[in-house]
C-alpha cells in the first residue's frame, strides 16, 4: 500500500526529547512511499553488502564527527543513531553486513507521486590535461564562482509578491485620494527583493542571478555569453583546458582532476551555478536529427562536436546552465569528496535531491548498459546518498558515481534509464505506525429530508424512463455497457492500494 508522504516517529527508539507529534519527518515533497519486505527486493541477497557497508561507514564518519548535526531533520538524527553502532561492529562482510542493514533499517519503496520508477544517470571524475596560463593548446577556462552571484530564495520571492500585491492595493487607494484632492498622481517606487550573496553551501533550488548597475535583480550570464567573454578580465580563471566540450562535461560531472604542465594535479569540485536550467545537449542533437537516438552517448556527442566546430558552440549554448569550481587539493589521488563530506565510492555512491538526507542507503533495481551499449546488465545494488547536483531533482532520481578516468566516463555517459528505488529507512521511523495514526476523512453530512424526497422522486422517474429504453436496447448497447463496466473496474486493477 502506498502512503503519500506521511510518516510518524517511533519515540521509543528515538531520543525522548523528540516530538511525539511529528507528522512528516521525511519532508520529501511530491512523493509516495510503500513499506515492503526484504524478500520483495529482487537481488537483495546476492548483492555485495560488504562493499555497501564500507560506503555507509564513510557517511557515518561524517555523522560521528558532528557533535551537533547541521541537518535537523528526523531522518538525520535516526541515521546518526544507527551510525553510533557502526564503530563497535568494525568491518563487516557478506551475511554479517546484510544482517546489519536488515536489523537497523526497513525497506520503503519510493517514487514520485503517480509514478512507479525514477530516472538514473551516471557521472564520473574526468582526468584532463591543462595549464595555469592560456596558450594555443589550452585556451578554454574553468572558472571560480563569481563574487557578484546572488541568490533569492523562493520564499523571499513569494513574500515579495505578496508585499507588492498589498502595496498595489494601498497605492490604488492613495491614487484615488490624490485624485479627489486634486493633487498630481505620483507613481510609487517598486521595491525589489533583498537578495543575499551566495554562501559555500550553494542551493539546488532558488533564483540565482546578479544585481545590475541599477541594483535590480536579473538573470546571470548564460553559457553562450560566458563562452563569448562575459567573465573576461574578472580574474576568475582557475586553469585552462583544450576542449570546450570537455569543459562542459566537467561541469556536468561536478568535479575533475587537471594535470598541469609541471605535473601538478589540481582537484576541482563543484562550487555553484549560474541559475539557468540544465538542458541535455544530447536531446537537442537527437531532435535535430544530428545523432541517431540509438547511438547517443557522451563519447558520441564529443565526436560530433569535434567534427562540427562551427555548429558546436550554438548547440552547447542551448544548455544555458554553467557551473563554477573551487580547488580542493593538489596531487591527491583519492576519490573526490561528495557534498556530504565523504569520499565517494565508485559503484556505491549516488547523488540525490537535497530533500533526501545524506547517508541514506538506497537499493536500486534496473537494467543498465554497463558492459556494453545495450542495457543488458542486471543492476541490483545497495548504494549510499553522498552527493547532489543542480540537475538532480525529485524523490526518485539518482546519479550513479562510477569513478575517475575515461573508462568510467564511457559507462557513465551511456546511462539514462529508468530504475526502481527502495529507500532504507532507520527502524526508529515507523511508517506502519504512521498509517494507523493517519486521520480518517470527515463523515458525509446528512441529507435534509425534503431534498432526499425530491431526489427519490427524480430517481423513480429516471427508473421508469430507464425501463422503457431497456426494452428496446440493442446488442450493441449491451456491449457498450460491458465495455464501460470494464473501464470502471480498471483503476482497481492497476496497483493494490493506489
Amino acid at each position: 500500500m502506498w502512503l503519500i508522504g506521511v510518516v510518524t516517529l517511533d519515540v521509543v527508539a528515538l531520543d525522548q526529547a523528540r516530538s511525539e507529534t511529528t507528522v512528516d519527518p521525511l519532508q520529501i515533497p511530491d512523493s509516495q512511499l510503500e513499506p515492503i519486505q526484504w524478500s520483495e527486493l529482487n537481488g537483495w541477497k546476492s548483492d555485495d553488502h560488504g562493499a555497501a557497508f564500507a560506503a555507509f561507514q564513510a557517511s557515518c564518519e561524517v555523522f560521528n564527527r558532528q557533535r551537533q548535526l547541521s541537518d535537523t531533520r528526523a531522518v538525520a538524527g535516526a541515521l546518526k543513531d544507527v551510525c553510533k553502532r557502526v564503530p563497535r561492529t568494525g568491518t563487516l562482510k557478506g551475511d554479517k553486513a546484510r544482517a546489519f542493514f536488515e536489523e537497523n533499517f526497513r525497506p520503503v519503496r519510493i517514487a514520485k507521486l503517480g509514478e512507479s520508477s525514477g530516472l538514473l544517470t551516471g557521472y564520473y571524475e574526468p582526468i584532463v590535461d591543462g595549464s595555469r596560463m592560456p596558450n594555443p593548446q589550452f585556451h578554454v577556462p574553468l572558472y571560480r564562482r563569481p563574487p557578484d552571484i546572488v541568490i533569492q530564495s523562493q520564499s523571499a520571492i513569494q513574500n515579495q509578491s505578496a508585499k507588492q500585491t498589498q502595496s498595489a492595493n494601498q497605492n490604488q487607494g492613495a491614487k484615488q485620494n490624490q485624485k479627489k484632492a486634486g493633487l498630481p498622481l505620483q507613481s510609487p517606487k517598486k521595491a525589489i527583493p533583498a537578495p543575499k550573496k551566495a554562501t559555500v553551501a550553494f542551493p539546488n533550488r532558488g533564483t540565482v542571478g546578479r544585481l545590475n548597475d541599477k541594483k535590480e535583480f536579473e538573470a546571470y550570464h548564460d553559457r553562450l555569453a560566458i563562452e563569448e567573454g562575459a567573465l573576461d578580465g574578472k580574474q576568475l580563471e582557475i586553469c585552462y583546458i583544450a576542449d570546450p566540450f570537455e569543459a562542459m562535461s566537467i561541469q556536468i560531472q561536478g568535479s575533475a582532476r587537471v594535470r598541469l604542465e609541471d605535473g601538478t594535479v589540481l582537484r576541482l569540485n563543484y562550487n555553484g551555478h549560474n541559475g539557468h536550467n540544465y538542458t541535455a545537449v544530447g536531446r537537442i542533437l537527437i531532435e535535430r536529427n544530428l545523432i541517431p537516438r540509438e547511438e547517443m552517448s557522451m563519447d558520441r556527442i564529443k565526436r560530433w562536436m569535434l567534427a562540427n566546430p562551427d555548429q558546436a558552440r550554438e548547440v552547447r549554448g542551448t544548455n544555458k546552465s554553467f557551473v563554477f569550481f573551487r580547488i580542493t587539493g593538489l596531487n591527491n589521488e583519492d576519490e573526490p569528496v561528495g557534498a556530504q563530506g565523504a569520499h565517494l565510492v565508485p559503484g556505491r555512491s549516488i547523488a540525490v535531491d537535497k530533500t533526501h538526507v545524506y547517508g541514506t542507503p538506497f537499493f536500486i533495481e534496473s537494467d543498465l548498459p554497463i558492459d556494453n551499449p545495450r542495457p543488458a546488465t542486471k543492476f541490483r545494488r545497495l548504494m549510499v546518498a553522498q552527493d547532489t547536483g543542480s540537475a538532480i531533482i525529485g524523490p526518485a532520481r539518482a546519479d550513479l558515481y562510477w569513478g575517475a578516468g575515461d573508462d568510467a566516463g564511457k559507462v557513465a555517459g551511456r546511462i539514462r534509464h529508468q530504475g526502481r528505488f527502495v529507500m532504507l529507512m532507520p527502524r526508529a521511523l515507523d511508517m506502519v505506525e504512521a498509517g494507523r495514526k493517519m486521520p480518517v476523512p470527515r463523515a458525509k453530512p446528512a441529507i435534509p429530508t425534503e431534498v432526499a424526497t425530491k431526489t427519490d422522486g427524480k430517481t423513480e422517474k429516471g427508473k421508469s424512463e430507464s425501463n422503457k429504453s431497456e426494452n428496446g436496447k440493442s446488442e450493441s448497447g449491451k456491449s457498450g455497457e460491458a465495455k464501460n463496466s470494464k473501464a470502471r473496474q480498471q483503476p482497481g486493477r492497476s496497483k493494490s492500494g493506489s
